[in-house]
């Protein structure tokens, strides 16, 4: 359990090291309290309202904190701020062997992230999870496509890694292909699809969380960026210098990659090579390969993205 008073105080309660291993949420508990700490004081530093503070501070807590009438999981349960708000394979191993000591005492012990919906074998084959850290997601299928197998299928199920939480202020619409118009719809569609929830999500949870994620970026760098769109002001070229093989790759890229996945931000169907058009349209958007995301307004023209169209 975490305490926030309204000054910022956190207090965490000590966990001695036979109950960490029965408490996988330990680890949350003390990222949160970092996390609140870290938000109350760049709140005083930048002369943030409190009205605005305490959204924050909320929705961090819903974000580390299990999810109400849900698997046990919560939002940090996939996207670790020590793994840049996303996981890596060496921290669900760590987890998974952390979980197989405490089961030598207690059979019972579990851990969320280890949970059937994502099992290789829909029980408790994680192979996929610990050695990819992929995530089962179900896909919804446009209605003109069919599959061969199974023609009254509407939804595909693929796996996934959990995408790093980064600049998600201005780089709106969410998910690998676009489908989430805004941070509340992506928390919604995340809710639904991996923690098995009893009853829909609050609106104040979607909002809070939401205002919580506007608030991660990678570094204070990206942050003084966004605080420089924010006001207007102009932003520095961000693009690092390449070197003589990876401007190969970029013209290579360009050439064959860039006819699906191409434009600024490198999600326009150039030559509608997608069949049927998931989209409804003539060319519809390509998945987003993560080469580059789209770019928020104001950015200077971009040596890996191109120039940004004015549409």
């Amino acid at each position: 359990m975490v305490f926030v008073a309204i000054t910022g105080l956190v207090q965490v309660p000590v966990v001695s090291p036979w109950a960490q291993a029965q408490q996988p949420l330990a680890g949350d508990d003390r990222q949160l309290a970092q996390v609140l700490q870290t938000i109350e004081r760049e709140a005083g530093e930048n002369g943030g309202s409190r009205e605005g503070t305490n959204k924050i501070i909320s929705g961090a807590v819903n974000f580390f904190r299990p999810l109400p009438g849900g698997n046990g999981r919560s939002c940090a349960t996939c996207h670790d701020p020590r793994d840049g708000f996303s996981i890596s394979p060496a921290t669900v191993e760590a987890r998974w062997q952390r979980l197989q000591r405490a089961k030598h005492h207690n059979p019972n012990a579990t851990d969320p992230l280890f949970r059937s919906i994502d099992a290789d074998d829909g029980v408790e084959d994680f192979t996929l999870l610990r050695t990819r850290a992929l995530f089962k997601v179900r896909v919804p299928l446009p209605s003109r496509v069919r599959l061969t197998d199974e023609p009254t299928a509407t939804h595909v199920t693929v796996s996934r890694a959990a995408t790093p939480l980064n600049l998600l202020k201005h780089t709106a619409p969410y998910h690998q292909d676009r489908s989430a118009a805004t941070l509340e719809a992506q928390a919604l569609a995340a809710v639904n699809q991996h923690m098995e929830p009893e009853t829909p999500p609050s609106r104040d949870f979607l909002e809070s969380v939401a205002a919580f994620e506007r608030h991660v970026f990678s570094s204070a760098g990206v942050r003084r960026l966004s605080a420089a769109i924010d006001a207007g002001r102009p932003v520095p070229n961000l693009d690092p210098k390449l070197t003589a093989f990876e401007r190969q790759g970029k013209v290579k890229f360009d050439d064959f990659c860039g006819r699906c996945h191409g434009g600024p931000a490198q999600v326009r169907n150039l030559e509608n090579r997608i069949f049927p058009p998931f989209d409804g349209s003539t060319n519809p958007l390509s998945i987003n390969v993560v080469v580059s995301n789209p770019p928020p307004n104001g950015f200077p023209p971009s040596l890996i993205q191109g120039r940004l169209s004015t549409s």
